[in-house]
């Protein structure tokens, strides 16, 4: 869909469409398993469609960043999957620096809800876990940062947990 979309919004770019419609080929037989296979289930990925550094896809991905901080319609085009979130957390501090204005710096709460031995996590340990699906300790935000926000009802219905 995608891949039509653009081509729409270029029609007289020919060699842009040649190589657009090569992807989504090539997207088409790696969605149907049908790209050809090298020592059991290992997939070549075309050199053209490589980047050399993680530098190089944020700049690919997330071109003339600064002019659009705070357009909306800028971001609901653009987003980088990454393999852990030490990668995903990395690329945020990059881009969320090179937004303009003065970043604060938001901490979670670091206490436990076991009244009865406040001392059986120490803080310091809290705050070091990187858990999957749950925001850091420190969060860095800056006026236009990009912030999904996601509600956690309690079944019990006597909390609600938002995470950033």
């Amino acid at each position: 869909m995608r891949v039509k979309n653009a081509l729409a919004e270029r029609p007289e770019d020919e060699e842009f469409a040649s190589r657009l419609q090569s992807y989504e080929q090539w997207l088409l037989k790696l969605g149907e398993g049908t790209l050809p296979t090298k020592r059991g289930s290992l997939i070549e990925i075309p050199s053209s469609m490589c980047m050399k550094s993680k530098d190089a896809v944020v700049s690919r991905v997330f071109d003339h960043f600064e002019e659009n901080a705070g357009n909306s319609t800028y971001y609901q085009s653009r987003a980088i999957i990454a393999a852990t979130n030490e990668i995903v957390n990395e690329i945020n501090e990059q881009l969320t620096k090179r937004l303009p204005g003065e970043a604060r710096v938001f901490h979670s709460i670091d206490t436990v809800g076991d009244d009865d031995n406040p001392t059986s996590f120490p803080t310091e340990f809290l705050n070091s876990l990187h858990l999957s699906g749950m925001a850091d300790h420190e969060l860095l935000l800056k006026e236009n940062s990009v912030v999904i926000l996601l509600r956690n009802m309690d079944i019990s219905g006597k909390t609600i947990h938002y995470m950033l």
